[in-house]
């Protein structure tokens, strides 16, 4: 794998169970920028939540992934700077300088989405979307990348180490 690759989706539809098998299988994977950040940001009773102010969580979230970018040039990524474009659109923000830096700061014209998948979605401490907003959320982020000129690939839904399989065969054809 010599290119930046996304792997993406709609929240809870398996992206970090995944990565974590590719990474042990010695993938370079980058962790989402959007747990993360809200990890940080509850920890410490900040500001930079969505509930508390989308514009500054949504500056903190490009921030960190072009810092992603620009410190990964080969690795598979859980989420890209596109999905950035539909927290804006969520948050109803404008979303004009992020669509510029998407255009810029590019990944491998093949993307890697997980369909939402309702048996297998669960809430958490930085997930509290519905399985309908998630799925939602998942669709935007589907056509934004294709609006970009991006290949969407699903991904099947299967087992956790089948669909690390499926993604592994395309990052590396003819390896297995």
């Amino acid at each position: 794998m010599s290119e930046r690759y996304v792997l993406t989706g709609g929240f809870g539809s398996g992206k970090t169970t995944i990565l974590e098998i590719l990474a042990a299988e010695g993938i370079t994977v980058v962790p989402e920028f959007a747990r993360a950040i809200l990890a940080e940001q509850r920890a410490i009773n900040g500001d930079g939540a969505p509930e508390r102010n989308p514009q500054k969580f949504l500056a903190l979230m490009v921030e960190r992934a072009l810092d992603d970018h620009a410190g990964n040039a080969s690795a598979l990524f859980d989420r890209g700077l596109p999905d950035l474009i539909a927290y804006a659109q969520i948050f109803e923000l404008d979303e004009t300088h992020i669509r510029a830096l998407a255009d810029t700061h590019r990944y491998a014209p093949r993307v890697f989405f997980l369909p939402s998948w309702e048996e297998i979605y669960t809430t958490d401490d930085e997930r509290h979307a519905t399985f309908e907003e998630s799925h939602a959320f998942g669709e935007l982020v589907r056509d934004i990348y294709s609006q970009l000129g991006y290949e969407v690939v699903d991904v099947p839904k299967d087992t956790p180490s089948a669909r690390a399989r499926f993604v592994s065969e395309m990052l590396n054809p003819g390896t297995t």
